[in-house]
């Protein structure tokens, strides 16, 4: 199969970023990665394709049945559609399940500039996409950044999702909330002041080849991550989702009203579930009251041995209990 890196402009820009380790002075050059995975192309996961949404050309992978429920999956950061490789096999057999690469990541188009990757923008990307794939409804599975965007764009668009669910981050209200409110959640999310230091996040997760993303996936992905986040841009596009919507104030951060919106947000948790890892570093166990206070109606539920990944750490266990909230 041809690799669709190939058929990106040059004006594009990738996407992506992570948790930021300490580095040694003695900075390895990254490996050129010029081939492509070939689990990247295994036919278990679906077809890939493109799809020309909101001035943005867009990376996706389908599989299942059209003529089924539509379920699309919103990743996070450091991640692309990949990282639903454990639930597109098993949720295709029931939906049409379709895995988006959001602007700026993997194969989809990387707009250059900051200010490309506010959350308004985001939203209308999904809102987009979800009528290019001539659905009135879907059922919406996010993680992380997606959950940020997926919550944020449920808000404002009830009437396009039958059910969600928000795995590995709350909703934006929530998380805004916490940092306001929860030293916990603070210290966690510490790492987020270095993601906005320009050209310097870049420069340490380049270190070591790309080391850091050996703290977050197993060994046997590890290559599929370097690959895709090596090319030009990748790393600066994902970091952009926080440059452009969280900004530094005397080491603290301050979210642009967009993300978190206001504390009623319109959402009261109704056919909603959120999953937290029991184990995450990056998002504090306060989350699952904090979801509970806000949503009283929201399924709110824990992985005890899961990390921040929880789809990839624990996915049968992940499966099982959105089969079982789906099913309800």
């Amino acid at each position: 199969m041809v690799d669709p890196y190939r058929t990106i402009s040059p004006l594009s820009i990738v996407i992506i970023t992570v948790v930021v380790t300490t580095i040694s002075s003695r900075e390895l050059l990254p490996k050129q990665r010029l081939i492509a995975p070939a689990v990247l192309f295994d036919r278990k996961y679906g077809t890939h394709k493109f799809a020309i949404v909101n001035g943005i050309r867009f990376h996706y992978v389908e599989a299942g049945d059209r003529r089924k429920p539509l379920m699309v999956f919103v990743h996070g950061f450091p991640e692309f559609w990949y990282s639903w490789r454990y639930q597109i096999p098993e949720f295709s057999k029931e939906y049409w399940t379709v895995a988006i690469d959001m602007r700026g990541f993997a194969w989809s188009q990387r707009p250059i500039g900051e200010t490309n990757y506010v959350l308004p923008n985001l939203i209308v990307d999904l809102k987009a996409f979800i009528k290019y794939l001539n659905r009135k409804k879907c059922v919406l599975v996010c993680h992380d950044w997606g959950s940020i965007i997926g919550s944020a764009f449920i808000a404002s668009n009830r009437e396009m999702v039958d059910k969600y669910i928000l795995l590995g981050s709350p909703s934006g209200t929530v998380f805004k909330q916490l940092i306001a409110e929860s030293m916990d959640q603070r210290n966690k999310a510490a790492y987020i002041i270095e993601f906005l230091k320009r050209g310097v996040a870049e420069s340490e997760m380049r270190a070591n080849d790309y080391a850091f993303f050996s703290t977050l996936f197993k060994d046997e992905d590890l290559d599929v991550y370097k690959y895709v986040f090596s090319k030009p841009g990748a790393l600066t596009a994902g970091l952009n989702y926080y440059r452009a919507n969280i900004s530094p104030n005397n080491g603290q951060m301050n979210f642009v009203q967009e993300v978190g919106g206001d504390a009623d947000d319109g959402l009261d948790g109704t056919d909603g579930m959120f999953i937290l890892g029991g184990k995450d570093p990056y998002v504090s166990q306060d989350s699952l009251n904090a979801t509970t206070k806000q949503y009283p109606k929201m399924c709110v539920k824990g992985i005890p041995n899961a990390g921040h990944f929880l789809h990839q750490d624990e996915p049968e266990i992940t499966n099982n209990l959105i089969r079982d909230f789906l099913c309800k």
